[in-house]
């Protein structure tokens, strides 16, 4: 199938919504959750090519992005987190790096610390594919914020229910690597190949975002859903 591309920049990736304008869409949207809107045809799957310390992915994660798992009908059903909504979430945190031809070395584009978070990242979205949205939005709130430190991320996952224990474990051991190289696999196949991070990928057709701008996130995953819209598409 082919796929849509969504390429995306931070500075054109802007909130055009007033938070007055958000508050009055999002009530919309939850009284018609409430009248019974229903999944009702097969999800939008979306898969978005990240790096841990990129100002421009900080800068999607933290708006867009989260703003959209967060939205009735668009992230979710019934509660945020059940992830029914006509959008499904998945992430890739390899970005612009490059690893070695015997799959031992990685170099990453903001250094080693950058790496460090990729692997993080990459054990949230492995074992808790519910919830690593909010989390590594959290991540990108902290980076955005002063900077990552093993803290912040304790802190984060405090917050959105990922077991620190379970993350750590991953994170210090030979999961995190071999999640790591897997990462950086199918970074490698995407076809056409990205050009910059973010990079987010649709299984259909609908609207393209480009360098100019990726607001249209949401507009391009309801046009590409074949059920009945919820209330957020309008």
């Amino acid at each position: 199938m082919n796929k849509l591309i969504i390429a995306s920049l931070a500075l054109a990736c802007t909130d055009a919504h007033s938070k007055n304008e958000d508050a009055k869409d999002f009530s919309s949207s939850s009284k018609q959750l409430r009248g019974g809107w229903k999944l009702d045809a097969a999800q939008v799957n979306s898969t978005l090519y990240s790096e841990s310390l990129c100002p421009d992915c900080v800068h999607f994660e933290t708006g867009v992005w989260i703003k959209a798992y967060t939205t009735p009908g668009i992230g979710y059903e019934t509660k945020v987190g059940d992830n029914k909504g006509i959008v499904s979430f998945k992430a890739v945190s390899f970005g612009n790096a490059r690893i070695t031809p015997d799959n031992q070395t990685i170099t990453c584009q903001h250094g080693p610390t950058e790496c460090l978070y990729n692997t993080l990242e990459a054990c949230a979205i492995s074992h808790y594919p519910s919830s690593f949205v909010p989390f590594m939005s959290c991540l990108s709130a902290a980076e955005g914020g002063g900077g990552l430190s093993k803290a912040k991320a304790q802190k984060c996952a405090g917050q959105h229910q990922v077991d620190w224990n379970t993350l750590n474990t991953c994170w210090n051991g030979p999961e995190g690597k071999t999640l790591d190289q897997v990462s950086a696999a199918v970074t490698a196949a995407l076809q056409p190949p990205h050009q910059y991070v973010p990079w987010v990928t649709l299984d259909a057709p609908g609207t393209l975002c480009t360098e100019n701008g990726c607001d249209n996130f949401v507009q391009a995953v309801c046009a590409a859903y074949t059920g009945t819209k919820p209330a957020a598409c309008n």
